[in-house]
């Protein structure tokens, strides 16, 4: 923690963008779900490190020339893991956390 500030801690990211990443894009951001969300929309959702990773994602996306529409991070404890698709995402939790 910098100045109070939480820097290094890894959290869980939902990251809207405006527009549809190819299958060549994707790799550009290992460990994360890609979701179509209709009207042209996809949702980019995993885990996050630091900063430093999430302004890297940030550029990649600009990179790509998708607009970001929408950001909301959280813990990645159990309260994430919770609704209809529990089990996937906590698989995917557990793949790319431990």
């Amino acid at each position: 923690m910098v100045n109070g500030r939480d820097f290094e801690i890894p959290y869980y990211y939902q990251i809207v963008v405006n527009g549809s990443p190819d299958a060549d894009w994707m790799t550009w951001f290992d460990g994360f779900l890609f979701s179509p969300q209709g009207e042209d929309q996809t949702l980019l959702s995993g885990i996050v490190h630091d900063q430093a990773a999430l302004h890297g994602i940030f550029n990649r996306i600009r990179e790509m020339g998708l607009s970001i529409l929408f950001v909301k991070r959280e813990d990645w404890g159990d309260e994430v893991v919770s609704g209809p698709s529990t089990q996937v995402l906590r698989n995917h939790l557990r793949a790319i956390c431990y």
